[in-house]
């Protein structure tokens, strides 16, 4: 009876133990099928991008020269700005080089012509009510004084007395009160050219990120048209051909001053403006003996 009985205990613990497994394994089969679905929606995400690149307006500058195509660079790399300049010269202009409007700066922050103070008046005591003259009437006094004489009637005598009353007082004099008029004059400076003003921010660089930005003076994207900079084409195609790339002799800070006051440029020039060509990329080494 014993041994049934711990037979049947037995039976019990394996189906019990049967039953995890099986939920165990389902729970993994789920979280396997919920992971590789995720997977491929990501993947599908990441190269679905490249299916679909930006075709228009994809970067553009003030004067309204744009890189309609996400690939305009990739493709002046290869070389299509000459094998295909009737498209590339229209749709690339800042890849290939063929913008030929003029550079257009940024409208100078609206300034505010300084306001003079408020002044007070010289005598902040003014009546502005006349006094008006006051009239007083006449009292008229009767008095009757009994005379008597031996052979007549008495008689009244009649007086009439006129009585001013006295004058008023005269008025108390005005306080004296003594009024110190603080004026403060703002001065303030206006300047309509932006770079005049970016110079002004050079002299003194202690605070020039946040008067850059409360002054609405930064500018995103350098004005390279003063000068000739290296194009990835130039570099590449150097490099295939001699293992080497052209060496970089032009930096232009200037031009583009409101620009390297805030940014870093891609070419390393004009990060230091006494030297601009110092630490730039493609320059020759400079050893330290």
């Amino acid at each position: 009876m014993f041994v049934k009985h711990s037979l049947k205990q037995t039976n019990n613990l394996n189906k019990h133990q049967k039953q995890q497994k099986h939920c165990l394994y389902k729970r993994i089969t789920t979280l396997t099928i919920c992971f590789n679905f995720i997977l491929f929606c990501t993947v599908t995400t990441v190269f679905g991008s490249d299916e679909n690149p930006i075709i228009r307006n994809f970067k553009c500058r003030l004067n309204g020269c744009c890189d309609q195509h996400e690939w305009c660079r990739f493709w002046a790399t290869m070389g299509e700005c000459g094998s295909n300049s009737g498209w590339m010269s229209i749709n690339c202009q800042l890849a290939c080089g063929t913008c030929t409007r003029p550079p257009v700066t940024r409208r100078p922050p609206q300034t505010q012509a300084a306001t003079l103070p408020f002044r007070f008046p010289n005598n902040p005591f003014i009546q502005t009510h006349s006094r008006q003259p006051q009239t007083f009437p006449h009292l008229f006094v009767t008095r009757t004084s009994p005379t008597t004489h031996p052979t007549t009637h008495p008689t009244t005598t009649q007086t009439t007395t006129t009585f001013r009353p006295p004058p008023p007082p005269p008025p108390p004099p005005p306080p004296t009160t003594t009024t110190t008029i603080h004026t403060t004059t703002t001065t303030q400076t206006i300047v309509s050219n932006p770079t005049e003003r970016c110079r002004q921010i050079q002299r003194d660089p202690s605070n020039a990120a946040e008067v850059l930005i409360r002054e609405r003076l930064v500018v995103a994207t350098e004005d390279n048209s003063g000068r000739h900079p290296l194009t990835q084409e130039q570099v590449v195609r150097s490099n295939i051909a001699n293992a080497c790339v052209p060496r970089l002799d032009e930096a232009e800070c200037e031009r583009s001053l409101c620009y390297n006051l805030h940014f870093r440029t891609m070419d390393g020039t004009c990060n230091n403006f006494q030297f601009p060509l110092r630490g730039a990329a493609f320059r020759p080494y400079s050893r330290q003996v």
